[in-house]
């Protein structure tokens, strides 16, 4: 493949963060509100959440769900809500 290839493509890097790193709030929807104001694309949730607050979450502040924390316990499936907010079954 030609070096040029990729040269007239921008390259674009998307910002996700893990949930638990927002301190500041309990809320899942504030949570997602606050790494949208500091500049976040994503957020990946903890397997313990509520994932219908999850994607509502998401949805409402136009934020990516790109994967989730499963942690030790991690063991349920991940299904695709759509091509931007994933939940779980």
């Amino acid at each position: 493949m030609p070096a040029d290839t990729f040269a007239s493509k921008p390259l674009v890097l998307k910002k996700s963060l893990k949930y638990s790193m927002i301190n500041s709030v309990e809320s899942i929807a504030e949570k997602f509100i606050i790494a949208k104001q500091a500049g976040f694309d994503g957020v990946e949730p903890d397997s313990r959440l509520n994932w219908q607050e999850v994607a509502r979450a998401a949805q409402e502040s136009n934020m990516a769900v790109p994967g989730r924390f499963a942690g030790s316990t991690g063991a349920r499936p991940f299904r695709t809500l759509n091509s931007r907010y994933a939940t779980i079954a």
